[in-house]
């Protein structure tokens, strides 16, 4: 009974110890999908990141950072074509992620560039979205209005490339952008009534094409025709002469 009553007490000390930690500026949980980075009370970024779990911590401030893909909506933009006219509108979704390891530099680098939301930091945010705009600008800069909406998987994979340049050149192997979603094109008024007449055009074209073909082959089905009919009469013509 006094051995109970031992383990008893023991596991109480325990639990009350854990309490204390947990309470105190001594632990912290780090959740799946995020990791801490950690600052000084003298307001120095440290090197090291913690993963997720129960970290100690001794009296540091964390930042809990996200290791998620995270998305940027671009919206409403109106980049100028290569022909030198202004779409309507343009909208795209940028993803990216960070490396674990890059946190601590990334955000002492990036702290006023970082969106902060729910106590979690969506490190260099602010930073990617203006690079993400420019990248943007730049490919359709090089694309004629009537040919930005032929090949959208293209034209995300030149955002992609360009925006990964620009961010490996500053910070190589920091983030990577996992994917770019172009979600609406919307050409110039001018450019859509010329595509609209265009396509209007080559729509007549083919009912032109196809009824000049239909009256072709009627054509050829009549000379057909017309060499059996005489074809016909020619042999019974001989065959009258053949009875005189």
């Amino acid at each position: 009974m006094s051995r109970l009553m031992g383990l008893v007490a023991g596991l109480s000390v325990v639990t009350i110890i854990a309490g204390i930690f947990a309470g105190s500026n001594l632990v912290t949980t780090i959740d799946s999908g995020t990791v801490g980075v950690k600052k000084s009370f003298s307001g120095v970024i440290q090197p090291d990141y913690l993963m997720p779990g129960w970290n100690p911590i001794f009296f540091h401030d964390v930042y809990k950072v996200t290791t998620k893909e995270i998305p940027i909506e671009l919206k409403d933009l109106k980049p100028t074509a290569a022909d030198n006219i202004q779409l309507e509108d343009f909208d795209t979704t940028i993803y990216y992620t960070i490396s674990p390891s890059a946190s601590p530099k990334m955000l002492e680098k990036y702290q006023t560039l970082t969106l902060v939301q729910d106590k979690t930091h969506y490190i260099g945010y602010n930073y990617i979205e203006k690079l993400a705009t420019s990248a943007a600008n730049e490919v359709i800069s090089t694309i004629n209005s009537m040919n930005l909406n032929k090949d959208r998987s293209n034209m995300e994979r030149l955002i992609k490339e360009k925006l990964q340049s620009d961010l490996d050149a500053n910070d190589n192997g920091a983030f990577k952008i996992s994917n770019v979603n172009i979600t609406s094109i919307i050409p110039n008024k001018s450019v859509s009534d010329s595509i609209k007449r265009i396509a209007e055009s080559e729509n007549a074209k083919k009912v032109a094409e196809n009824e000049l073909e239909i009256a072709k082959k009627i054509s050829e089905k009549n000379i057909e025709l017309s060499k059996s009919l005489d074809s016909k009469i020619l042999a019974e013509k001989q065959l009258d002469a053949m009875v005189e």
